[in-house]
């Protein structure tokens, strides 16, 4: 930092505090200038901020960021809230909180007013008050001292060291403190962890799924480290001042307390914050948050509403502070985090106060012939009998007797008995010992009796709300020449407010009284709702900011909004829980549809994509945006992959050698191995042996002629598929040698999600218990096959019982290929393929299936279409049944069919398309997505797009989150007909030109390359999505071929929906259980 700015920056951090002391010093109370002089406060600390920044040290550069924001909240809470003076030598307002010293009434006894005059001569002794008070903001060994400022011993609070042991302990405490940090490294200049921790890495929650146990340890040891030096930097910096005033004798060692509390208070966060922690905001942030709940709103001390709106305007004000601070220390506001944390504490004491209110002491029975008792251990138990004088001392053992130079609190008596409510009354006496008198009008007494409640307001409020659960309320004070009464009557209801309040003209004190059910139940739902509410306007004024400055950004640079949410660090979660497909669709058109959206997960932060356009760039884009980082985080947490061999499955970079293929990463490989095992003529031989294996289960199956009602359609789908595909896929060991595979698979399959979203093994023992069965069974079978057959020499079948299909051989090679010999390693590839290729499948043929049977008209005309389509009856069916082959690509180029399976998809799955940018500084459409950042497509978001989907006609409607099985179907003389939504000129043409020619209805999937995507695209489209095709529609073929199959109590329970919990992992499936009856066709 050069020396001109650096003689800027303290000169004008001088002239804020020379501003404060003078206006404290030389101004009455109500001066204009006290207003007048937060302007050059506020201009002070903006020219500041350029120059906080060019500071190298740390500590130096932390001190001076606080300072001339810490100078304003001071000057609000003295000069502007508290008008302290110095004829008053003290506060003269209450606004802030603080009980006042009326300099009205001392200046009505002759000395006083001479005091004063000798005083206001002197302006040195003026001066010296106002930086005294202007360098003050815990008020130690004044009238007016910050709450739990810590004593110097624990022991003897009144202890108080003497000059020299003071220095000698500071001196030392500060020596070792300063060593500490030197060893620590804390004044070092390196850059070593600006990749470790930056920006984009600063989230926890948000990232869980990619944070590793490396990482969490290191954030852990940093985060422990950040608050230890915090610690000791703060006592560093303060035992410096305060060894330089003692030393000096500007100040008494009195003033001078320890700056944190003791380490054993620290057991919850309100102790943290309000006992161990400096208190050096405290009264700051403390009276500007007293000013509006209190002074402003009305709201009651003590009570619920204002108890803890008080709370959250101090930690809100704290973080305004902090966020500033952040900002002129060269930290962007959006990055700062500092407003989330302090206001988040806040909701911590609510949750930790409520805790505690569940698990306090409830009011007991206090024996035989006796009432409850009070929880107020200054309330007298309760008898049926009247009270006497003599047994009421209530306030006797938690009141001092002396509150100020002269006066005398006496007891509390009762006057009559608790038996006779309505003449109940308590009296607070107050006895004058010789130097006060009250005068004509009682300024002095209401005086003296409002600063002792303000010394004792919780002990006092806690006996008369005490008296109020017992039935009594308390209404207006009635005074006499000595005393003030407090009349007590019954009350109606234990639902009150009570609080003590002086008039005005301080003429009397009014104890306020309220019976209202409802104000209590509005205040409790504004106090626990008020740190949801603050996070979604502080969350939607953000995202509006966003595009705002994004209006006015480069291409490439721009930074896409947040979508506003209410709950701090959880985010959307619960949104997503909830209703996924609403969440994704409301970021989808937060802004626009061609604006990235971002929404907070838990398991990821992710920029929601959407709209035709968009979702063509992101594909076409796909060699920039990679899978890779989430493909290996679920081949872990799903699939049971050992960490330290997961990289194995990491795609390598390109190669410039001559065999790119020895190069090239074993996710390719596989890739293609797949692609060419499920194309061709080795789908049809797979689609074939489907068929085959499907048949013989039906054929073998327990399914008699006569009607047998099962209890759900998609476990019978689910268990005939399953079972057909494995066979069909793995040959016939996998299922041989673990007869539950079927029953294990849709088990996991359930839980899968808990596993997707990476939740440790202890907060989900059974998905992680079901996920290693399934790999102790994938195990069994690779040792089973490994041990009696030789892969290398089986021949170039398209099938065989060991391993089944060639592709899976193939696989199984590439494997060893690649180093891969683990077996856990290999189970859980494997797994992750058998996952892949049946979870998303499977339940889609169950809803092809339940759309048939839902329709009476739809089944008649599939009836028709089957027949012809069908070979001769399989060898493998009895005389007795009839289970057909059918010829595959006849019975797939049906329009109706093609028409329901791309409705079925369309309707039913719902994945979440993850990418992450393979390189830093990527730009989508002209927004800056960091690396590590993570883009997102929802297929359902697209195949709800009203802007692009036909929803039929005003008379014959067909909305979109319904089942249309003609919605993919053009019919050229049907201007409503097809799957897009066309504007009027185009349905003319359509029109125009179906009258010129006698064209048949057909299939038609033209202009939906963006918007139907359930297998995704790029580079990564599924290569299974033929034979899934083929699958779906078989299955549904051959089950209505060889039964008689209907739906039970279908107009009972009104039609099957989908289960939304399920959202993002793919087809959802049905959201209960189909009940049906079955019986096997004769031939």
């Amino acid at each position: 930092m050069h020396g001109t700015n650096s003689v800027e920056l303290h000169g004008l951090i001088g002239l804020q505090i020379g501003i404060t002391a003078h206006i404290l010093g030389f101004t009455s109370r109500d001066a204009i200038l006290r207003y007048v002089g937060i302007v050059p406060m506020l201009y002070c600390a903006y020219l500041q901020v350029p120059y906080i920044a060019l500071v190298q040290n740390p500590i130096l550069r932390g001190f001076l960021a606080n300072s001339p924001f810490v100078l304003i909240i001071l000057y609000i809470d003295k000069v502007l809230l508290h008008k302290w003076t110095f004829a008053a030598r003290g506060p003269t307002s209450s606004f802030g909180g603080l009980t006042p010293v009326y300099g009205d009434l001392m200046r009505r006894s002759q000395e006083t007013q001479d005091m004063c005059k000798c005083i206001a001569c002197d302006n040195d002794q003026q001066l010296r008050f106002g930086l005294g008070i202007s360098l003050q903001s815990r008020f130690a060994a004044t009238e007016w001292p910050t709450k739990n400022i810590p004593p110097f011993a624990r022991n003897d609070p009144d202890y108080l060291p003497g000059k020299a042991e003071f220095l000698r302990a500071n001196t030392l405490k500060w020596i070792l403190y300063i060593l500490i940090l030197d060893i620590a490294g804390i004044f070092n200049h390196g850059n070593g962890n600006t990749t470790t921790f930056a920006s984009e890495r600063i989230p926890l929650l948000t990232r869980a799924s990619s944070v590793s146990g490396e990482e969490l340890v290191t954030r852990i040891a940093v985060a422990s480290s950040f608050w230890i030096f915090q610690y000791l930097v703060i006592e560093v910096v303060y035992g410096a001042f305060a060894i330089l005033a003692i030393a000096s004798g500007v100040s008494t060692v009195a003033a001078w307390p320890p700056m944190f509390g003791f380490i054993g208070d620290c057991w919850s966060l309100r102790q943290f914050w309000g006992c161990f922690y400096h208190q050096l905001l405290r009264r700051g942030c403390g009276s500007i948050a007293h000013a509006i709940a209190y002074s402003l709103l009305k709201l009651e001390r003590g009570g619920f509403a204002g108890r803890y709106l008080f709370v959250l305007l101090t930690f809100a004000i704290s973080g305004v502070f902090h966020t500033l601070s952040d900002f002129s220390q060269g930290i962007p506001w959006q990055e700062s985090g500092a407003m989330q944390f302090f206001c988040i504490q806040a909701l911590g004491i609510m949750i930790e106060d409520f805790v505690q209110a569940i698990f306090s002491p409830r009011e007991k029975t206090n024996g035989a012939g006796e009432g409850p008792r009070s929880i107020d251990p200054y309330a007298p138990p309760l008898s049926r009998e009247s009270w006497r004088p003599k047994d009421s001392r209530v306030f006797s053992e938690g009141f001092p007797h002396s509150v100020s130079s002269g006066w005398r609190c006496d007891d509390t008596i009762w006057t009559t008995g608790i038996g006779n409510p309505s003449g109940n009354k308590v009296g607070l006496c107050i006895y004058e010992q010789g130097r006060f008198h009250w005068d004509a009008n009682g300024l002095e007494g209401a005086f003296f009796l409002e600063k002792y409640l303000t010394v004792n307001e919780d002990k006092l409020r806690s006996a008369i709300n005490s008296m109020a659960m017992r039935g009594a309320s308390c209404n207006w004070v009635q005074r006499t020449t000595n005393s003030c009464w407090l009349d007590i009557g019954a009350l109606s209801s234990s639902n009150a407010f009570i609080a003590a309040t002086m008039t005005d003209d301080m003429s009397s004190l009014k104890l306020l009284y309220t019976d209202n059910s409802l104000a209590a139940i509005v205040f409790t739902i504004f106090a626990v709702a008020g740190p949801f509410f603050t996070t979604w306007v502080f969350s939607s004024w953000r995202a509006h900011r966003a595009l705002s400055v994004a209006g006015r950004t480069a291409s490439g640079s721009k930074r896409a909004p947040t979508m506003p949410y209410s709950i701090p660090m959880v985010g959307h979660l619960l949104q997503f829980m909830w209703n996924g497909h609403s969440l994704m669709s409301k970021a989808s058109s937060f802004a626009a549809r061609n604006v990235p959206t971002r929404i907070i997960l838990p398991i990821f932060s992710n920029y929601v994509v959407s709209g035709p356009e968009s979702v063509v760039s992101y594909f076409k884009e796909s060699r920039d945006l990679s899978t890779t980082s989430r493909s290996l985080t679920i081949m872990v947490n799903a699939f049971g992959c050992p960490n330290h061999l997961v990289d194995l499955f990491k795609p390598q970079p390109p190669s410039t050698a001559s065999n790119t293929h020895q190069h090239e990463g074993i996710e390719h490989l596989i890739h293609r191995a797949v692609k060419s095992g499920l194309s061709g003529a080795h789908l049809d031989a797979l689609t074939a042996r489907f068929q085959e294996n499907l048949v013989q289960q039906i054929a073998a199956g327990p399914f008699p002629e006569t009607w047998t009602e099962l209890p759900d359609l998609n476990a019978f789908v689910e268990k005939q598929v399953f079972e057909a595909a494995m066979r069909s896929m793995f040959g016939t060991y996998m299922l041989s040698l673990n007869p539950t595979l079927a029953e294990d698979f849709w088990g996991f399959n359930q839980v899968i999600g808990t596993l997707f979203m990476s939740l440790p093994r202890w907060l989900s023992p059974a998905a992680y218990k079901k996920r290693d069965k399934m790999l102790r069974s994938i195990k069994k079978w690779q040792k089973y096959v490994g041990e009696h057959c030789d892969i290398v020499k089986l021949e170039d079948v398209d099938w065989e019982p060991y391993y089944g299909s060639k592709f899976i051989r193939e696989r199984q090679m590439l494997l060893t290929k690649r180093g891969i010999m683990d077996e856990t390693a290999r189970a859980a590839e494997n797994f992750a393929f058998m996952w892949a290729t049946n979870s998303n499948s499977v339940p889609a043929a169950t809803w092809f299936l339940l759309e048939i049977l839902q329709d009476p008209s739809l089944r008649s005309r599939v009836s028709e279409i089957l027949p012809p389509a069908a070979l001769t009856p399989s060898k493998l069916s009895s005389q007795s049944t009839f289970s057909p082959i059918f010829d595959t690509p006849k019975l797939c180029s049906s329009p109706l069919l093609q028409s329901l399976y791309a409705e079925t998809l369309r309707l039913r799955v719902a994945v979440l398309v993850v990418r992450e940018p393979a390189r830093d500084n990527y730009s989508f459409r002209g927004w800056h997505i960091k690396k590590e950042e993570v883009l997102s497509i929802s297929t359902r978001t697209e195949a709800m797009n009203p802007e692009v989907w036909n929803a039929g006609s005003a008379r014959d409607a067909h909305p979109l989150d319904t089942m249309w099985a003609d919605r993919f179907i053009v019919d050229p003389r049907d201007p409503n007909s097809g799957p897009l939504s066309l504007p009027n000129e185009k349905r003319k043409q359509r029109l125009q030109d179906g009258s010129k020619r006698s064209g048949e209805p057909y299939f038609s999937m033209d202009g939906l390359a963006a918007s139907w995507i359930p297998y995704g695209g790029g580079t990564s489209l599924c290569p299974g999505r033929h034979f899934a095709k083929q699958e779906i529609i078989t299955t549904a073929a051959i089950l209505l071929t060889a039964f008689d199959i209907e739906l039970i109590g279908e107009k009972e329970r009104g039609k099957v929906g989908v289960d939304m919990g399920c959202f993002g992992f793919g087809t959802m499936p049905p959201d209960r259980k189909v009940p049906f009856r079955i019986r096997r066709k004769r031939a």
